[in-house]
């Protein structure tokens, strides 16, 4: 260790004097951020063959935290705003180097080439019988367009309620929604150490070929822990819009839990279990779940409730409800025409292609260079009439006929 103002340097990280961990950090932090260069770092599996969050294990041992070293380490968390404002906590100080490493590896030859493809993907619960997604998407998809978009429909969660991680297997990089302020978040330090802001980062970045797999949590506090896996790749023209169900089983999980005995994967699986074992004695859990579960009570959509249905799984439904989430939040309902289109899909009674214009009124926001309606797009600022997923689309629509039409307007 050496000295550097108010801070103690140990290796990559400093360490202020006014921190209760000052005189032995490494009782508080992880020893790996003290014992290792974080430029060179490659994080090694568990005894779980798994890398821990960011290659960093919450103990020395790797076993759980006792309840005093929670707190001291929660203690510590807090130190950000004061002692380690502006650099971080020695924790976040050792992620901040392997973050930027992981950005780095944005403009690498592999990530750009996945980019120009698309992914058929698993997405399963894991550890619960017969509840899983597949779908295919653009791997250039950003990853809050994923979470939002195209998981939040297919699997039956919610929007907007709670925080969401995805973690890359291969060197335990955590990458999530950082200015969130769902009150699930809390939870980052405990069991992600950090995250990387996923605002500008593709899933590419994370999945690029057949095989390669990553980790996706929905709610940080009930840990909703699902497998993400590529199954099949292919190229695709980037003026297609590649996003598709294509199939599915078992319901989605009830919001907070409700209705379960425990959180997460595992009460879910009992519960299930249970329930093809002797469905009379999940009636009360049910019944709990329809009226009180918020992705069953009130469908973001309609407002309406959502019927159980934990054994069955809709095509007909969860794929409009991809389609109509796919027009963006452009969609505006057209009388109570998105409440009847719902109920007809939950009774199989819709086409497989349904037609949005014949439900809802809308004003479907599309690159008018590529086509292009995942992307963040942004409107053109003479005429505003047309959006762009980029500056190149921009330049490229406005040499082919635009800058004429735009002076018009």
């Amino acid at each position: 260790a050496s000295g550097d103002g108010k801070f103690r340097r140990y290796g990559s990280v400093r360490v202020h004097e006014h921190d209760p961990a000052k005189a032995c950090p490494w009782a508080i932090y992880p020893a790996t951020i003290f014992n290792e260069d974080p430029a060179e770092f490659v994080p090694k599996a568990g005894p779980d063959g798994r890398i821990a969050p960011w290659g960093i294990e919450c103990t020395e041992d790797g076993k759980d935290e006792s309840m005093e070293q929670i707190q001291a380490r929660m203690m510590a968390t807090n130190l950000k705003h004061t002692c380690y404002a502006g650099i971080g906590t020695p924790t976040e100080q050792f992620i901040a180097i392997l973050e930027a490493r992981k950005r780095k590896l944005l403009n690498s030859p592999e990530v750009q080439a996945a980019t120009r493809v698309a992914l058929t993907i698993k997405i399963s619960l894991e550890g619960v019988r017969d509840v899983w997604r597949r779908f295919t998407v653009p791997a250039s998809t950003l990853l809050p367009v994923l979470h939002d978009q195209i998981i939040t429909p297919i699997m039956g969660w919610g929007r907007a309620y709670h925080a969401y991680v995805f973690q890359d297997l291969r060197d335990g990089s955590v990458i999530g929604p950082k200015t969130c302020r769902a009150i699930d978040m809390m939870h980052i330090p405990l069991h992600f150490h950090a995250l990387m802001d996923d605002r500008k980062i593709p899933l590419a970045l994370i999945l690029q070929k057949v095989g390669d797999s990553c980790s996706y949590t929905y709610d940080l506090g009930d840990s909703w822990h699902h497998l993400l896996e590529v199954e099949a790749v292919e190229e695709v023209d980037n003026e297609k819009n590649v996003v598709k169900l294509l199939g599915g089983c078992g319901g989605c999980p009830p919001e907070d839990s409700n209705g379960l005995e425990g959180n997460g994967n595992r009460a879910y699986a009992k519960f299930l279990a249970k329930l093809r074992r002797d469905p009379t004695s999940c009636k009360h859990a049910m019944r709990e779940i329809e009226s009180s579960a918020s992705n069953y009570t009130n469908n973001w959509l309609t407002g309406r409730p959502v019927p159980f249905k934990p054994l069955e799984f809709d095509m007909q439904y969860h794929a409009f409800m991809l389609e109509v989430m796919l027009a963006g939040p452009q969609v505006r309902k057209k009388h109570s025409a998105g409440e009847s289109a719902l109920r007809k899909a939950q009774k199989g009674h819709l086409p497989a292609h349904t037609d949005p214009n014949e439900q809802f009124e809308t004003r479907f926001k599309v690159c008018a260079q590529c086509g292009e309606r995942l992307a963040r797009l942004k409107k053109c600022a003479g005429c505003l009439k047309v959006s762009y997923c980029s500056r190149d689309c921009q330049k490229r629509h406005w040499k082919t006929g635009h800058k004429e039409s735009c002076k018009a307007t």
